[in-house]
Parts: C-alpha cells; sequence; structure tokens
C-alpha cells in the first residue's frame, strides 16, 4: 500500500469510529506501530486529526473545517512555508499572521537553529507551535478569538502590535491581483493584517497561486503596500511579468525574482 493510501485509508477510519488505538490501525492495516505513529503525527500536523494518547481521534466540527482549509493545496503551503522559514536570520524581530500557509512558515521555523529571533502573531496556534523553542522567543497579541482562524482580533490586538517593528512580516491573504489588490475573506482581520504591514520594513504575502487573480469581498490594501509575494511556480508567466513590472518581488518557494525597476 502506497502512503498516500495508507495515510487516506486511517483517516477513514478514525472519521467512522470517533477515535481509534494505534494499535488497532496498525492490525486493520498490516503495518507497525512505529509507521502508524509517524503518520498520524503528519496527520495530526496538516490538522485533519488529534492525536490523543495510545492513538487518534477525529476533530470537531470547526476543527475538520480549518483541517480541511489547511489540506487544500497543502504542498504547495509547505514548500512556501520552509522557504521563507528560510529567510528569516539571527536577531530578527518577525511577524506571523494567522492563518494555514502561516502555520507552514512556523512548523517551518521549527527545523531552523536559530538564535535571538523575535516572533509576534496574533494566532493562537502558531503562538503555540512556536513556544518553548530554543532560540525563539514568541509574543502572542491579546483579544477576541476568531475561531475560523485561531486567531485573536479587536482593537487590543492592533494597540499591541502598533508598539511593535518587524524586519519582516509574512501575512495571509485569500486572494491577490494587481487591480484589487489584497482581498481577505473575512473583515474581522483586515485592520490587523494592515497594520503589521505598516509596521514591517519588508512585508511578504505568503500565498499559493490558485490565490492569483481571485478577489474576496474583504480588501486590506493594494498590493504596493508589501514589498513581495512568496509563491508557487503554478504562477502564469505572463501575471508574474505584470507582478515584477509593478515594482514587486516575486519569490517562487525556490528561487527570487527581482521586480523591474526604470
Amino acid at each position: 500500500m502506497l502512503a498516500s493510501d495508507r495515510k487516506h485509508k486511517i483517516l477513514e477510519l478514525v472519521e467512522r469510529e470517533g477515535s481509534l488505538a494505534s494499535a488497532k490501525v496498525a492490525s486493520a492495516l498490516g503495518v507497525s506501530l512505529m509507521t502508524v505513529r509517524r503518520d498520524l503525527e503528519e496527520l495530526e500536523d496538516r490538522g485533519l486529526l488529534q492525536r490523543v494518547h495510545g492513538g487518534a481521534q477525529a476533530l470537531g466540527e470547526h476543527e475538520a473545517a480549518y483541517g480541511l482549509r489547511r489540506r487544500r493545496e497543502f504542498e504547495a503551503k509547505r514548500r512556501i512555508g520552509l522557504f521563507a522559514a528560510n529567510l528569516i536570520q539571527d536577531g530578527e524581530t518577525v511577524y506571523l499572521d494567522a492563518g494555514t500557509t502561516t502555520m507552514e512558515v512556523a512548523l517551518g521555523l521549527r527545523r531552523r537553529k536559530l538564535s535571538g529571533v523575535f516572533v509576534v502573531t496574533h494566532g493562537v496556534n502558531i503562538a503555540a507551535e512556536l513556544s518553548g523553542l530554543a532560540g525563539i522567543t514568541v509574543y502572542q497579541l491579546g483579544g477576541e478569538i476568531y475561531r475560523q482562524t485561531y486567531s485573536a482580533v479587536g482593537p487590543s490586538a492592533i494597540s499591541a502590535l502598533n508598539n511593535f517593528s518587524f524586519d519582516r512580516a509574512f501575512i495571509g491573504c485569500q486572494g491577490f491581483d494587481l487591480t484589487a489588490g489584497i482581498t481577505n475573506s473575512n473583515v474581522a482581520e483586515v485592520d490587523l493584517k494592515l497594520a503589521a504591514i505598516h509596521c514591517s520594513r519588508w512585508a511578504c504575502l505568503v500565498a499559493d497561486a490558485t490565490k492569483n487573480t481571485h478577489v474576496s469581498f474583504a480588501r486590506i490594501a493594494p498590493l504596493s503596500a508589501v514589498q513581495a509575494i512568496l509563491t508557487d511556480a503554478r504562477l502564469p508567466e505572463p501575471d508574474l511579468a505584470a507582478l515584477l513590472g509593478a515594482g514587486l518581488e516575486v519569490i517562487i518557494a525556490s528561487e527570487r525574482r527581482t521586480p523591474n525597476r526604470a
């Protein structure tokens, strides 16, 4: 059985049973307990189930919705997250927006050995992911918790954010378009995203290529508000040329393209 088929079968078993012991999964699939534990760890990292002592359980309705968003374009998000994490240098102050792509940035940071890095985030789950890592100090913004993205929002979060100055900010969005700008699917986070951009010397959108030319209903800012877009290789060449021509740096997960300057 292929690894992808095995993980799909594990999800089916857990969703059908509600919760399942690792030993029972191993017996049902004819694989070792160690293999099941590795699969469960990866599936939890992808937001598709929750590990418990001795096994795993299915997610609740809200957690399942977030897990579905994490699963969409997962490989592209993972590559973007790893590349973004590798841009961060010792001693930098970094803002991580809430979201499924920025979560991959956080997971990428777990692979780095950094020193003196300060991370500010309004993503509750992102803060939890990074807390306790050597070399990284985490500051969690406070406010009302917006459950759809596990984020703190509202005036208190914005007020706290405005006290910082960031070397880098990685911002998520639902769409980016040269005409419509940067857009989002909810208004709750718009002011916070905009404040983070304004507080950063280098603000970078992290968005897979399916969000190119997509326009959602809540406008955050024009594309000129950020310095770079980090996306994946599916970005069409004409759109890439247009973005570069508009003065934006475009990073294609493994390479950087500098903007055209007059």
